[in-house]
């Protein structure tokens, strides 16, 4: 009979302890060990206001949603637990389901409003800043999210892309100083070629690019020599030479994406 009831008993705490429950106060671990002040066996949360466990912090898992698009320029962000608010802090994360057409893409989670998306500097984004597939990570602050990861930027018009943040006029401009030819790179909101970008391009895109080997063309660059400037591509990209900055060389400007 003793033995009947004790393993009843052991039955019936054991499928308690498998059971899910819910505590309305706190809860305090009063072992002297820290290897048995723990909780072992934490399902994932249901619910925003519920404990959840140090693996799914560091997972991030919480603040990964998928993404889908709801309207023009609008995402809205499917969460397990969803928000019950927008906390300032807050870090949210996806893949964008859309290339975003104006400066008011907006995003919300559930059912909650929806909040714009800015830059980091909290000013509105230009159109395809956030292109489809791009990952995103944003920070709510005050009012709105603003992008932590770092917007798309297009390459201008007549000009190629070198790599990701950087771009090359599509053909030489005419002949000019290397004086004017630098002005007139920093007056376009580009520089005047490094060494090192010019030959990135002439490399990995010089068929893309006109006239990319035809004659000289200045560069910002040591060119050794205490009275010249640079000169590369007249022949092949491994081609270079110097002259005095004030005769007249076509070039090229390169602008940061």
């Amino acid at each position: 009979m003793r033995t009947t009831l004790f393993i009843l008993i052991f039955y019936l705490f054991g499928f308690v302890a498998l059971g899910q429950v819910e505590i309305r106060q706190s809860i305090h671990f009063t072992s002297p060990y820290d290897s048995l002040r723990t909780i072992k066996g934490m399902s994932h949360s249901v619910d925003s206001l519920n404990a959840t466990t140090a693996w799914i912090g560091q997972q991030n898992i919480l603040n990964y949603g998928v993404a889908t698009l709801t309207g023009n320029d609008s995402i809205s962000l499917s969460l397990s637990p969803n928000l019950s608010g927008y906390p300032n802090g807050l870090f949210l994360s996806f893949l964008s389901p859309i290339t975003n057409s104006s400066e008011n893409i907006r995003i919300r989670n559930g059912q909650l409003d929806f909040k714009k998306i800015l830059n980091a500097t909290g000013k509105k984004l230009d159109s395809a800043n956030i292109q489809i597939g791009q990952y995103v990570l944003l920070i709510f602050v005050d009012s709105a999210f603003h992008m932590v990861s770092t917007p798309y930027s297009p390459c201008l018009n007549n000009t190629v892309a070198i790599n990701e943040n950087l771009c090359i006029d599509f053909d030489e401009t005419i002949a000019a100083t290397f004086y004017i030819a630098s002005k007139t790179c920093g007056d376009r909101n580009g520089h005047l070629c490094s060494w090192n970008e010019w030959y990135i391009a002439c490399y990995h895109q010089g068929a893309n690019l006109n006239n990319m080997n035809n004659n000289w063309e200045w560069i910002d660059d040591a060119a050794n020599n205490a009275d010249a400037a640079k000169l590369v591509g007249f022949g092949t990209c491994n081609d270079g030479t110097y002259a005095p900055p004030i005769q007249n060389f076509a070039f090229r400007c390169c602008y940061r994406r």
